[in-house]
C-alpha cells in the first residue's frame, strides 16, 4: 500500500471532500471525516488569529503532483495537508537563504501560528520548520506518526458552535437572506462578520461531511461576494424557474446542519427574495 511522507495511504479523488474555509472561494480537497475537520480548525484559526487566508490548496493526484514537482511522497497525495496563501509564504525550492527567515509571515505572525498548533498538541506539523533550503511555510499537514485514532480525538475536543448562536447572529442581519446580502459586502467589517456567521449557520465545524452537498451553495457564495445585492437580484430573475429546486437544496443544507424548521427556514428566505426583487 503507497503510503506519504507522514505514513498515511494515498488516495484517489473519490476520498476527498471539497471544503470552503475563511476566504478562498473555490475551497480546498481534503481526505474526508475528521482530517477535514481538523485541518479546516487550523486554517480557520489562521484566518482568525494570524492573517486573511484567501487561497487554500489541499489534495493532489499522482499524476499532479508529479506535474508540479511536488515531493514523491508529499502528504498532498493522502490529503493530509493543505498550503496556506501560497502566494505570501512561498516554498524555499531547494534555494536555502537566510532572507528566508520567517517565510513571509513575520515574527508575530510565527508566534501566533505556534500557539496555534501547541493548541492542538502536536497533531500538525510546519513546513517552516523543515531542513534550511526546503523549508514551506506556506505548508500544513497531520504529523508523521499521527493516527486517525490521533485525529479523532483532537476532533473530539472541538466544541460545536451551539444552534441558539448562530442563528441568532444570522437574526441579528434580519434573517438568512440578510445574512448572505450582507456576506457580499465583504470589504467592510461587517461583510466580514456576516461572512463568519454565514458559515457558522450553514457549515458547522461538526459536519463536515456535508461539504461535498454544500458545493453549490458555497460557490453562489463565492459569487455573491464578489457581484453583490444587485448580482443577487439578476441571479434570481435569469433563473426564476428554479425557486422551488434552490428552496429545496437550502432546506436539505439547512436540516443536515442541524437547524430547527429547516424548511420553513428555506421558505422565508425564498419569501424574502421575492420581496427584494419586487422592491
Amino acid at each position: 500500500m503507497a503510503t506519504t511522507n507522514n505514513g498515511w495511504r494515498i488516495v484517489e479523488e473519490h476520498a476527498v471532500t471539497r471544503v470552503y474555509l475563511a476566504d478562498d472561494g473555490d475551497g480546498a480537497q481534503i481526505l474526508t471525516g475528521d482530517v477535514a475537520r481538523a485541518l479546516g480548525w487550523l486554517v480557520e484559526q489562521i484566518h482568525t488569529r494570524v492573517e486573511r487566508v484567501t487561497k487554500v490548496n489541499g489534495w493532489r493526484s499522482a499524476a499532479y503532483n508529479q506535474q508540479v514537482g511536488g515531493a514523491p511522497g508529499s502528504n498532498h497525495m493522502s490529503g493530509t495537508a493543505v498550503d496556506v496563501n501560497g502566494h505570501l509564504h512561498p516554498y524555499e525550492a531547494g534555494r536555502r537563504s537566510a532572507a528566508y527567515g520567517t517565510g513571509g509571515w513575520g515574527t508575530e505572525g510565527v508566534k501566533r501560528v505556534r500557539q496555534i498548533l501547541a493548541e492542538a498538541s502536536g497533531l500538525f506539523a510546519w513546513g517552516l520548520d523543515y531542513n534550511p533550503g526546503w523549508r514551506d511555510g506556506m505548508h500544513f499537514d497531520i504529523a508523521k506518526g499521527k493516527t486517525s485514532d490521533d485525529v479523532a480525538r483532537f476532533v473530539a475536543t472541538l466544541t460545536p458552535v451551539p444552534e441558539e448562536d448562530t442563528m441568532s447572529r444570522a437574526d441579528a442581519y434580519g434573517g438568512t437572506l440578510d445574512l448572505i446580502l450582507t456576506a457580499g459586502k465583504r470589504d467592510t467589517p461587517e461583510g466580514r462578520q456576516a461572512s463568519d456567521a454565514l458559515r457558522e449557520v450553514l457549515q458547522p465545524t461538526v459536519a463536515a461531511e456535508v461539504a461535498a452537498a454544500l458545493e453549490p451553495i458555497a460557490a453562489d457564495v463565492a459569487w455573491l461576494r464578489t457581484h453583490g445585492q444587485t448580482g443577487l437580484a439578476r441571479l434570481v430573475r435569469e433563473q426564476g424557474t428554479r425557486l422551488s429546486a434552490v428552496s429545496a437544496d437550502v432546506a436539505t443544507i439547512l436540516r443536515d446542519a442541524g437547524v430547527v424548521d429547516a424548511d420553513d427556514v428555506a421558505d422565508r428566505i425564498l419569501d424574502r427574495m421575492a420581496e427584494r426583487l419586487q422592491s
